[in-house]
């Protein structure tokens, strides 16, 4: 039987008694962990690891959070260290940076990687059941619409808290030269740092932001590099955004403009919701 891969991308340094919010991530955690460890043991064919560059040892996190993660079946590891001067910035720039670490430590037997950040809410199992019965790059779109000096524009972006795809396709993301997501696959030349910094002063500050965001960039990678994906109309998996104190259903939706807001708090009651009904 052939094994996908599970990562799961944590920050649990958010867990930490002095974080703001600690009890609230730690629960989250301690659901999204739970979550997992009844899909691993539906379905047997996911190795998992854990993956975070805020905790340097993962037998360092809370007692609680550390069973439970050891509790799923078929968990082999962890990619646990610390480097999050650029996470602390840019959730995005922290991804890189996991992903940069963890990926060339993945055995090559592994055909397909199954990424996914445990303090999000798992709805259903539906995503995971597909990857199961026919490994594959799966991804779900959001589109934004903006524009640009009065011009119309439409632009996809992936959800990247949970996806599938070919180890060999992660991996030429995060060594893809024209990846404009920080930190660059290469050093950047003088011209280039340049260059970046006098666009990001002429254009819109929400296109330089597009830059910086990594659903759009791996979307745009995706499409430059003719990388096929099917593309998945509902994750069965819930996001909470903790500026909003507000949970986002993950599925394909114009995200901007056809969210709803239902419930008045973050707990489990509450959702936000991309709905285009």
């Amino acid at each position: 039987m052939n094994k996908t891969a599970l990562i799961l991308s944590t920050a649990l340094v958010t867990t930490r008694p002095d974080f703001p919010a600690h009890d609230r991530r730690v629960r989250q955690y301690l659901n999204g962990f739970e979550q997992v460890a009844q899909v691993c043991a539906k379905y047997a064919v996911f190795d998992v690891y854990s993956m975070d560059s805020t905790v340097e040892n993962a037998a360092a996190l809370d007692p609680a959070l550390f069973e439970a993660l050891q509790r799923i079946p078929g968990y082999r590891g962890s990619f646990h260290f610390w480097d999050n001067d650029l996470g602390r910035i840019n959730r995005g720039w922290g991804l890189m940076v996991q992903w940069m670490h963890a990926l060339p430590q993945i055995a090559d037997p592994y055909e397909y990687i199954l990424h996914y950040e445990p303090r999000q809410d798992m709805l259903n199992d539906s995503f995971f059941a597909r990857v199961a019965a026919q490994p594959g790059n799966y991804c779900c779109v959001m589109r934004d619409h903006m524009k640009l000096y009065g011009i119309p524009m439409t632009f996809e972006k992936i959800w990247t808290g949970c996806f599938c795809l070919k180890l060999r396709d992660l991996r030429g993301y995060c060594a893809a030269e024209d990846r404009r997501m920080l930190p660059p696959a290469k050093p950047l030349t003088s011209l280039q740092r340049g260059y970046r910094a006098a666009r990001d002063r002429v254009v819109p500050a929400w296109v330089a932001g597009l830059f910086n965001e990594i659903e759009y960039d791996f979307a745009r990678y995706l499409r430059r590099h003719n990388v096929p994906y099917e593309r998945i109309a509902h994750l069965g998996v819930r996001w909470h955004f903790d500026l909003l104190e507000r949970w986002f259903e993950m599925k394909e939706c114009d995200f901007l403009a056809d969210w709803t807001i239902i419930g008045e708090s973050a707990d489990r009651t509450c959702d936000r919701t991309c709905d285009r009904t």
